[in-house]
């Protein structure tokens, strides 16, 4: 017979290792976004020109203040 009690801590055990295998995905491709977006810079691109690409927009504030 099955355990339901334990299939379900099995199941969110897996869950929740998806879980933190995404965020260190999603570490990654912010990392790599903000490392192009210093190359754009630097290449002479606008803050218009990256926030539009980059999902910048909600930190044109913040960056301004710098």
């Amino acid at each position: 017979m099955s355990n339901p009690i334990e299939e379900n801590a099995a199941e969110l055990e897996r869950v929740l290792e998806r879980i933190e295998h995404a965020a260190e995905q999603a570490a990654e491709w912010l990392r790599e976004r903000d490392q192009l977006v210093v190359q754009a810079k630097a290449l002479g691109g606008s803050h218009r020109q990256i926030a539009s690409r980059a999902d910048l927009s909600h930190a044109a504030g913040r960056d301004s203040a710098r």
